[in-house]
């Protein structure tokens, strides 16, 4: 399923596998100085409510320009930071 959203535009990939279903959301052009990335997601996973999820940011720009307050702080998971 893919969704525009005015320069943003985001695709949700689920697959049926035997004992599990594996989805995925990426989204491209969200502005994260008037988004919150923890709500974006949070509204992403209220559609699944899967047991485990992984969060994978990827950023375009250089290490200079990395701000680290972009994180992603959810409600009943455990945060575990591996780079």
């Amino acid at each position: 399923m893919n969704s525009i959203e005015g320069d943003a535009i985001s695709t949700i990939h689920v697959t049926p596998e035997d004992g599990f279903i594996y989805a995925s959301f990426e989204a491209v052009g969200y502005d994260f100085n008037t988004i919150d990335l923890s709500q974006l997601v949070t509204r992403v996973l209220s559609c699944f409510e899967p047991k485990q999820i992984f969060v994978v940011v990827h950023s375009s720009v250089g290490t200079n320009a990395y701000r680290p307050e972009i994180s992603v702080d959810l409600e009943d998971y455990e945060c575990r930071e591996d780079i």
